[in-house]
C-alpha cells in the first residue's frame, strides 16, 4: 500500500543508532518496528550511521533506509572518548541535515530509539511542529551500582528532562518512573516488539 491508497497510513522518521543489517538487541527492536510497520502500509524512512559494510542508502522490504555519515571509527570502541566524540559530531550533523530535509519532506511523526538521538528527534520535531515518540529500551539507571553524580546518570537525566517527546516507551517500571518524575511525556510501559 502507498500513502495515497490508504489514507491512515502514516510517514513515519525513525531515527536508530544501530540498524540492519546488524543483529543485536537494538538493532533487531528497531528492524522489526520499521518492517512492520511498512508491513501495514506505512512509509518508513530510517536515518542511522553508516559503517564501511553498508551503503549510504538503500530500500529493504520497503523501509527507506538512509545512511548519511559514519558515527564510530572503525578502529575504536564507540564508548571511546573518541567513539564519544566521533558519535556527537555525528549526531550535530544529522541534525543539521534533517533540519534542512524536513523543509521538503513532510512526515506524521518521529521515532527515536536511542539516547544520543533524542535531542535530534526532539529539536526537529519542535521546528516542524511533528509529535516525537521515544523508545528506551535500556538506561544507565538500569545499572544500580552506578553513583547518582556517575556521568551516564546525568546524562539520562538531562535526556529524559529536555528531550523526550510526547509519547515515551519503555520496557522496564525504574525507567518508567524515572521519566514520570523528569518529563511531562506520557509513558507507557511495553513488553515485546513494538
Amino acid at each position: 500500500m502507498t500513502d495515497s491508497q490508504d489514507p491512515n497510513s502514516l510517514r513515519i522518521l525513525q531515527l536508530a543508532e544501530d540498524f540492519y543489517p546488524k543483529t543485536s538487541g537494538g538493532a533487531f527492536t528497531d528492524w522489526n518496528f520499521a518492517k512492520l510497520s511498512a508491513e501495514r502500509g506505512h512509509h518508513v524512512t530510517v536515518y542511522t550511521p553508516r559503517t564501511s559494510e553498508t551503503p549510504e542508502r538503500e530500500t529493504v522490504h520497503n523501509v527507506e533506509i538512509n545512511r548519511p555519515y559514519r558515527a564510530t571509527p572503525a578502529d575504536n570502541h564507540p564508548n571511546s572518548a573518541y567513539g564519544v566524540l566521533h558519535r556527537l559530531v555525528f549526531i550535530l550533523l544529522l541534525t543539521v541535515r534533517l533540519t534542512y530535509e524536513m523543509r521538503h519532506t513532510n512526515y506524521d511523526v518521529i521515532y527515536s530509539t536511542n539516547h544520543l538521538l533524542h535531542p535530534t528527534a526532539k529539536l526537529v520535531g519542535l521546528l516542524y511542529g511533528v509529535p516525537v515518540v521515544n523508545f528506551v529500551g535500556y538506561s544507565p539507571s538500569e545499572r544500580t551500582e552506578l553513583h547518582p553524580l556517575d556521568f551516564r546518570n546525568l546524562f539520562e537525566f538531562v535526556i529524559f528532562s529536555l528531550f523526550m517527546g510526547r509519547f515515551v516507551l519503555c520496557r522496564t517500571p525504574r525507567v518508567r518512573d524515572r521519566i514520570e518524575k523528569w518529563s511531562r511525556s506520557s509513558v507507557e510501559l511495553i513488553h515485546g516488539i513494538i
